[in-house]
């Protein structure tokens, strides 16, 4: 994909948003004005950049979610859109307009079961997300699922394939749970060692389905030198109070408190004078890597990217408080050597050929694809 802007429209709201959700809640929190919108599509201009993504939160909470996409739409932008089928009537209405320029809707949900779902989030959370896809199959819009696997639903990760496979998603996509304030006190974060094997089980489920199924970003890497959207500059994330900031996963993460991550504020500078500081904080930020790299410095954990800029941006000192979860050891510790026991191939920051965990994936006999 070519690069995008993502736009954070809104901050989380508590009981409609996931608790997997990196974002503290903040009932009240105006999102993004029309101003702001205004000045970041007249700046963008140069950029050529063809796509925007809404976020939040639960962007179509925003009380001027309508408008917000006429004036993308006519500046003609390609939308996406990553929405938990909140309102999804009201979602369609503003959306139609312009939907020969709908790239496509991604629907975040927290299990393959109204079960599992509505207990990660609320009663009728499965049934609401459901009624929004359904109105995407009927209108023929397009549509993606994505999951973020947890503690909670690990175990419906190939349901979750076969039900959006049944539901006629273009794609599914599974992405590795970032420890949060609320997901420790809930007891969601799996073990860094149990990512390897969810990893491993999402590549034998692509051999196994026709559907295209990919992991996001976040999953153990061999490589420090992961290559997220953010590090190669294909995405611009602006937040819901117009902060230019380093990636969608940093911004509020944890307690919300820490704002390292933060460029500048579009409001106060221009994007281009935004855009030169985010070149120097990714030069500073691959320097620094290098230097640890180099000194071996990198801890096993270190080889989840999205915990490793947590990390960096010194966004996880909540973590030691919580001497009980698997993530404590590693947020508390400043040795120079891993601090935690991993699979071989990411015990060592040298280590870059990536060796699965055998004996990941029950045996299947002769597995049927969906159709």
């Amino acid at each position: 994909m070519h690069a995008f802007i993502a736009c954070g429209l809104i901050l989380r709201r508590e009981r409609i948003c996931r608790p997997t959700c990196s974002r503290p809640s903040a009932p009240g929190i105006p999102g993004a004005t029309l101003e702001l919108v205004d000045k970041i599509i007249d700046e963008a201009r140069p950029f050529n950049i063809p796509y925007v993504s809404f976020t939040g939160g639960e962007p179509t909470l925003h009380p001027q979610f309508k408008e917000i996409v006429r004036m993308f739409g006519e500046a003609g932008y390609k939308i996406m859109m990553v929405t938990n089928g909140t309102h999804f009537e009201k979602t369609y209405e503003a959306i139609s307009p312009y939907r020969d320029r709908l790239h496509g809707f991604y629907f975040s949900m927290d299990g393959a079961t109204a079960e599992t779902m509505d207990f990660i989030r609320e009663k009728n959370s499965f049934r609401r997300s459901l009624q929004a896809i359904s109105i995407c199959r009927v209108k023929r819009l397009p549509f993606f699922m994505q999951m973020v696997v947890t503690a909670g639903n690990r175990h419906e990760i190939e349901a979750f394939v076969v039900l959006a496979s049944k539901l006629g998603a273009s794609k599914v996509t599974f992405a590795p749970l970032q420890p949060t304030l609320q997901t420790t006190h809930k007891q969601m974060n799996l073990p860094p060692q149990e990512w390897c094997a969810v990893k491993e089980e999402i590549a034998e489920l692509k051999k196994l389905y026709n559907i295209a199924i990919a992991p996001a970003i976040g999953f153990p890497e061999a490589s420090p030198w992961n290559t997220c959207d953010p590090l190669k500059m294909r995405a611009l994330y602006i937040d819901y109070l117009g902060n230019l900031t380093f990636c969608c996963q940093l911004s509020d993460y944890g307690d919300g408190q820490v704002r390292t991550d933060i460029i500048a504020n579009l409001a106060e500078a221009s994007l281009f004078e935004a855009y030169n500081r985010y070149v120097a904080m990714i030069t500073s930020y691959q320097q620094e890597k290098l230097r640890r790299f180099k000194n071996n410095e990198l801890t096993g954990c270190d080889a989840f990217p999205c915990w490793y800029c947590a990390k960096y941006f010194k966004k996880v000192d909540w973590m030691k408080k919580f001497p009980d979860d698997p993530w404590h050891q590693d947020a508390a510790s400043s040795n120079s050597t891993p601090s935690m026991a991993l699979p071989e191939a990411l015990s060592g920051a040298r280590n870059h050929q990536f060796v699965p965990r055998e004996s990941l994936v029950p045996a299947r006999a002769a597995a049927q694809q969906p159709v």
